[in-house]
């Protein structure tokens, strides 16, 4: 499998892997050197979540397949070279006569104006009955086993629309916590957070071309899942300013810190006045 696949069976979360580079000599990109990891292959018991025997009902098992899109290395090390998806999947223990039945799903990037504007799930444009929640994913925490759940949240721009054209007001979303998503932006895929690990990213910038200004809001929808229970204390989901810790001169953007009230004299002003520089 290449690069990450996630695994559930009769709607249950089995398990989940990573493979990013299939070299032999040289660190990948999380395992380290890849001696044994380089092919792809992982073994999972799915056992325990099997019907029992003699239940008439049929074994369903799903696998999420994410591929990153992305080369490094050069000459026969580069990952373009590679083959992506499943690339072999073998069930051990099943009777000779058992058959079984492999289906596909997604989305035919052929039919679309946008290839890059979409996470591959089905039912990412589906108009869904959305349910309010007050606290919503921050309050409701990551469950494995509810597979994929969509979150969705509005905010209005802090700046008033007439002074759009004068100042720069850049927000970000910021992201804490071990589960993985896919953020869009007013209906455009902006990012990927992939919170145990395999990504380091936790701020992603909205893009002033997206974001609406004065009485209209935006709107940030995220999907969701997680290789293990992340409880609701372990969340951030906050929309900011693009805040530079000027304090510590670092440079470095204003981490966060959940239930912990900020000194307001600590946050450096981060709306800018736009500066025309002429061109000779």
């Amino acid at each position: 499998m290449r690069h990450r696949c996630t695994i559930f069976v009769n709607g249950r979360f089995v398990g989940g892997h990573t493979t990013y580079s299939r070299q032999l000599f040289f660190p990948g990109s999380k395992f380290g050197p890849e001696l044994f990891k380089y092919l792809g292959g992982e073994k999972y018991d799915i056992t325990q979540f099997l019907h029992p025997n003699g239940d008439e009902e049929k074994n369903s098992l799903v696998i999420l397949v994410e591929n990153w899109g992305i080369s490094r290395q050069s000459v026969i090390f580069n990952d373009v070279r590679n083959p992506r998806g499943i690339i072999s999947a073998n069930i051990d223990g099943l009777i000779k006569e058992t058959k079984l039945n492999w289906s596909i799903c997604g989305v035919d990037l052929r039919k679309l104006d946008n290839p890059f504007n979409t996470s591959g799930i089905p039912d990412e444009h589906k108009n869904f009955d959305w349910k309010e929640n007050e606290k919503g994913i921050i309050g409701y925490g990551v469950i494995p086993n509810d597979g994929i759940k969509w979150w969705s949240f509005r905010f209005s721009h802090p700046m008033e629309s007439k002074f759009k054209d004068i100042l720069n007001a850049p927000l970000r979303l910021v992201l804490y916590g071990s589960f993985t998503s896919y953020i869009f932006l007013n209906g455009t895929l902006i990012g990927r957070y992939y919170g145990n690990g395999d990504c380091a990213q936790h701020d992603y910038y909205l893009m002033d071309g997206l974001l609406k200004f004065g009485d209209e809001e935006n709107q940030i929808t995220m999907m969701v899942y997680s290789w293990e229970t992340v409880n609701p204390e372990e969340i951030i989901v906050e929309v900011r300013g693009w805040e530079i810790d000027d304090v510590k001169k670092t440079g470095n953007i204003i981490k966060p810190k959940k239930g912990v009230d900020e000194d307001i004299d600590e946050v450096k002003p981060w709306i800018v006045r736009k500066e025309h520089i002429p061109l000779t």
